[in-house]
């Protein structure tokens, strides 16, 4: 038994790794890592990683900071590698694109039939996340987190469907509402994503929506209320959306393939009837909270 140390040094990057005798015969390697040129993290663009590690036998424990698809994380892992280790990522003004990528890579998300339209700004996305994950399945995520994205080319919602669009067309907007920042809760089990309580917001509008994203079949089922702010002033617009009365009992669907989902407005009773689906919907697990 011996203890055993290197350092290896160049402009860019730093390694020292330290490996000393540890219970039944089973070495421990302790090991500091520092980069700071540009490298590819799961195939997105990263940089400057500070990396500390520590391995003894089949458990180990890491914890890095990382410049990742041009914001920050952090990230933690412990446990036995083989068996779903404990996972922490905290992440702040990643660009939301990049990480879409990243996410479609994962799920297998067959690609959207048409490209997407050249954008004009940047979707940040900050995202807390503690659980564990199964490295050989990273879809069946074990955990709780929560997010924030800011995108002002979010969603555009439409309350009249394929009317807001004709009156779009010829300069009638009051139907149709820009959303520009998501926010919510959310939970990972058997392969879903479930979000209780997704809030939409924009200068006009608030959309608030409960749902389920399946990684396995990259898919996607939320259903909520669209509202509006109070208006004191008076607007002869406001009639083309069937009164702001109309507006507070419409529901939002928004549901079809991670790649191209669908949204519709469901103003119709039977819609609104469908109580057991739309109290169930989205709801965490309660095994998430054990």
């Amino acid at each position: 038994q011996c203890d055993w140390s290197s350092d290896v040094c160049s402009s860019d990057l730093r390694l020292r790794v330290e490996v000393t005798p540890g219970a039944d015969a089973q070495p421990v390697v302790v090991a500091k890592v520092q980069c700071a040129a540009p490298f590819q993290a799961w195939g997105v663009d990263s940089a400057h990683l500070e990396l500390g590690l520590r391995s003894a036998g089949p458990r180990l424990m890491v914890e890095g900071d990382l410049d990742l698809a041009d914001g920050r994380a952090h990230l933690e892992l412990s446990g036995d590698l083989l068996r779903a280790p404990k996972v922490k990522l905290d992440l702040t003004g990643a660009d939301f694109a990049k990480l879409s990528a990243l996410a479609g890579k994962l799920t297998k998300a067959p690609a959207a039939a048409q490209p997407p339209a050249p954008r004009a700004s940047l979707a940040r996305l900050d995202l807390r996340f503690d659980g564990s994950v199964d490295l050989a399945q990273p879809t069946l995520l074990r955990g709780q987190g929560s997010f924030l994205l800011r995108d002002p080319e979010l969603k555009k919602v439409r309350v009249l469907g394929g009317l807001s669009k004709v009156l779009e067309t010829i300069g009638v907007g009051a139907t149709s509402y820009e959303l520009q920042k998501a926010q919510g809760r959310y939970g990972c089990l058997g392969g879903k994503v479930y979000f209780p309580d997704l809030v939409l917001t924009g200068e006009g509008a608030r959309l608030e929506l409960a749902g389920e994203v399946d990684l396995e079949g990259a898919t996607m089922n939320f259903i909520g209320d669209f509202s509006l702010p109070p208006d004191g002033s008076p607007n002869p617009l406001q009639w083309l959306n069937l009164n702001r009365a109309f507006v507070a009992l419409t529901k939002i669907r928004v549901k079809g393939p991670l790649a191209d989902p669908s949204t519709t407005a469901l103003p119709r009773l039977k819609d609104l009837l469908k109580s057991k689906e739309i109290n169930d919907l989205g709801r965490i697990p309660p095994a998430l909270s054990e």
